[in-house]
């Protein structure tokens, strides 16, 4: 069996924490955004730059103030990405798991209600 690639997450309905682990499904990400190695017109030019350096240093500022024992991460929703501070499990998604709360491939609307984010206009 192929060593797991990604990463995905399971809001625990009970008690509200988000865990995540290894998986083949890539739903949670490490937020921090991949910087350009070189500007390229048209792609990736100065404005990108800019607007990732300043969203790296936002988002590193935050994770130093991770609450004991979470890191910071960004879900992947139907509606977009979400940041929580989540914690790491070892323990692969099962059925039990499942029925324990929500996770990635729950109903768009049950995952919007359940971890309580705002569509845009």
């Amino acid at each position: 069996m192929a060593k797991p690639i990604g990463r995905s997450w399971l809001l625990n309905l009970a008690t509200g924490v988000v865990s995540c682990w290894q998986a083949n499904l890539n739903t949670q990400i490490i937020v921090n955004i991949l910087e350009a190695e070189k500007m390229t017109t048209g792609l990736h030019d100065e404005v990108l730059v800019e607007l990732t350096r300043q969203i790296n240093e936002l988002i590193n500022a935050a994770a130093e103030r991770a609450p004991e024992g979470k890191t910071l991460a960004a879900l992947v929703t139907p509606h977009g990405l979400f940041y929580v501070w989540d914690v790491e499990v070892d323990d692969e998604l099962t059925d039990e798991i499942k029925a324990t709360g929500i996770h990635a491939g729950s109903d768009p609307e049950e995952i919007r209600r359940a971890l309580k984010y705002k569509l845009r206009a």
